[in-house]
């Protein structure tokens, strides 16, 4: 999870996160961390600093996704190769037991 790896030890990226993603998702991935919006406000961050972190936040997230969405399509297109592959070899296997009942019969 990029939130776990890249703000770790970082209260207030972890707080950016929780802000952008919810109190569902925060339960759910960072149980040990308490909720705290107001790291986000002043006197911790000015406005402009606290714009800075949740928008950086916000495209790491993106990225992710779309990185996940890239392998999802990735694995996609090679499990479709491997359905024709193995449709393909199930195939010649069938021909050639009709080859081979048909070298009996004669």
């Amino acid at each position: 999870d990029v939130v776990l790896t890249k703000y770790a030890d970082q209260p207030q990226g972890k707080q950016a996160a929780t802000t952008l993603l919810g109190d569902e998702w925060a339960q759910k991935n960072l149980p040990d961390t308490p909720n705290e919006p107001s790291i986000l406000l002043p006197p911790f961050l000015t406005e402009r600093d606290r714009e800075m972190l949740l928008q950086e936040v916000r495209e790491s997230l993106e990225q992710r996704l779309d990185d996940l969405e890239g392998q999802q399509e990735y694995a996609k297109s090679v499990e479709e190769i491997m359905k024709r592959c193995m449709l393909e070899q199930f195939r010649n296997s069938a021909e050639d037991v009709e080859g081979q009942d048909h070298l009996r019969q004669q």
